[in-house]
């Protein structure tokens, strides 16, 4: 549980765990330089549960955090969990029994609630889905193709094997968002089984509030640009090691497909974030290239434009 200045809401998601059926998990803490109150909040539950473990780092990153709790995580299945968010009271339980019976499955993952942290004592909770997402079990071709674009699952709906963690390695630090999706795709690469659990009872539980980082467009869309082209530096170094159990053809195919959706986001981040308008262009006709559709291409370049022109006049 990666935690930075949210001492407001860590104690809903820790005693989300300390409710959980299951019983025998350890809650591993890290706060990555939080200079709020999380400490103090923390402290009063380490006291009363064993089970729960706080560690203090300078702020590096919620990757970073991610991956000390992950080198002293002494168990066979990991949980993430952000410090905002929660999970079902059966959803340890239900995923450990799923994964203790099914040993070809690696990783598990659920449906997610939402809701609007408004400051009211009660959540409307609604069920979240990714924009285009589609829920899919199985391995290789069908997980790498449906997580192209971006996630079809949320962090706290995943449980996972250590041995995912020890073949694909930590989360890549200094991303600015998507290094969760980074990581999901590296596994996939690697041909580990993913499995979509329609269960009610195991969701995850999103809080959404004003200091989501989703929120933070700019940085999510720079996040999504360094996020792609690490996976596209993975693909090539596990193509040249050897390490792809995947027809040669269709890696050159995802190879482009990844490059097209590179050059998709290098549009707007630099016309309409960056004002940077020759690398814009210059994306508008590598993603043309890539996509085989330049048109499409011209119509995204004309439109970033057009919204930054807008944009400069409102100020």
């Amino acid at each position: 549980m990666p935690s930075y200045n949210y001492g407001r809401f860590i104690s809903d998601a820790l005693e989300s765990l300390r409710a959980q059926t299951y019983t025998n998990w350890e809650c591993i803490i890290v706060d990555d330089g939080s200079k709020d109150n999380t400490k103090e909040v923390v402290a009063g539950y380490v006291k009363m549960d064993e089970r729960i473990i706080y560690i203090q780092q300078e702020n590096k990153g919620v990757s970073a955090a991610r991956n000390a709790a992950l080198k002293k995580a002494r168990g066979e299945y990991f949980q993430l969990l952000d410090a905002d968010d929660m999970l079902k009271p059966d959803k340890l339980a239900l995923h450990v029994k799923l994964l203790d019976a099914s040993p070809h499955i690696d990783l598990v993952y659920s449906n997610a609630l939402i809701f609007e942290d408004n400051g009211e004592a009660e959540h409307n909770f609604r069920l979240f889905k990714l924009p285009g997402s589609t829920q899919v079990s199985g391995k290789n071709e069908l997980i790498i193709d449906n997580l192209l674009a971006d996630n079809f699952f949320l962090t706290p709906s995943v449980i996972f094997r250590r041995k995912v963690y020890e073949q694909v390695g930590g989360f890549v630090e200094g991303l600015h968002g998507l290094e969760d999706w980074n990581f999901w795709y590296r596994a996939a690469l690697l041909g580990f089984e993913f499995y979509y659990d329609t269960t009610v009872e195991a969701q995850g539980i999103i809080r959404a509030h004003y200091t989501s980082t989703a929120r933070k467009h700019d940085k999510m869309l720079l996040g999504r640009i360094q996020a792609r082209e690490l996976v596209l530096n993975n693909i090539r170094e596990l193509q040249k090691r050897g390490k792809l159990s995947l027809n040669p053809m269709y890696v050159n195919k995802i190879i482009n497909q990844h490059k097209a959706l590179l050059n998709k986001d290098k549009i707007k981040y630099y016309i309409f974030f960056k004002d940077k308008f020759f690398q814009g262009l210059e994306s508008v006709f590598l993603y043309g290239y890539f996509s085989g559709n330049p048109h499409s291409a011209l119509y995204d370049g004309a439109y970033w434009i057009k919204e930054r022109i807008k944009k400069s006049n409102l100020k």
